[in-house]
This record gives structure tokens, C-alpha cells and sequence, in this order.
């Protein structure tokens, strides 16, 4: 059960970071772009953990995931800092008053880099 809920997360998550490179190839602002990165990252991360048993949790700070994560594979801790700001995404679209970050189109190629290498790793750790 848990591997057939692990894939509905992935799916999803697919549909965000081809949506994050989908705006990003097309000049759309770059907090619609940082909100998909952080939706794809969530959910691969959630997926990762639900395979592993997890019981889901409503959360969307990376940071908090990761730890859970790193707890099964230590390997994950290099994503560490990438993830310290793709988390910030979520709070920049969702509460603008206060949290307005500022970046550039460099920052989310950067995040968008990340991410696949995050959704690469957990694909390979997870493959048999």
C-alpha cells in the first residue's frame, strides 16, 4: 500500500517540476516558478518518506522533511542548503506581506537544478 501511495505523490510531483520548467522556459514570474519547485520537492520528499512508512503529516517546511529523510539515508544531507531556500518559495507565494523574497532567474535555475538532482536520488535509492 504504502509503494502505491509513494507513486501518487511522484506523479504529482512530476506534473510540478514540469510545470516549474514550463514557466521558467517561458519568462512567467519567478514565484510561480519557486512555488512548483517547492511543490515538487515536498512531495517527492513525502512520497520517499510515505514508502518508507511514514505516517503523512501536514507540512510544507523542506527543512523539517529532510530531517525525517536523513534519518532513513544520510546521503540526502547534501541538499541541505539547496533546500534552505527552495522551502522559502512556499512562504513567498502564500504570505506576501513580510516574506517577499527577492531573486533571480539564476536562483531558480539553481533550485530547479537542485530539485532534479533531489528527484533523481530518491528515484535511484527507490528503483530496484
Amino acid at each position: 500500500m504504502a509503494k502505491e501511495e509513494a507513486k501518487e505523490w511522484f506523479k504529482r510531483a512530476e506534473k510540478d517540476i514540469e510545470e516549474a520548467e514550463f514557466l521558467f522556459n517561458n519568462n512567467r514570474p519567478l514565484e510561480n516558478v519557486g512555488l512548483f519547485i517547492q511543490q515538487a520537492v515536498e512531495k517527492y520528499l513525502k512520497g520517499f518518506l510515505i514508502y518508507h512508512g511514514w505516517e503523512l503529516r501536514k507540512i510544507h517546511d523542506l527543512i523539517s522533511l529532510l530531517g525525517d529523510v536523513i534519518e532513513i539515508d544520510k546521503e540526502f544531507e547534501k541538499f541541505s542548503d539547496a533546500l534552505q531556500v527552495i522551502t522559502k518559495y512556499y512562504l513567498d507565494s502564500r504570505y506576501p506581506l513580510g516574506y517577499s523574497l527577492e531573486y533571480t532567474k539564476e536562483d531558480i535555475r539553481e533550485s530547479i537544478t537542485s530539485a532534479k538532482a533531489i528527484i533523481s536520488l530518491i528515484k535511484k535509492k527507490l528503483s530496484p
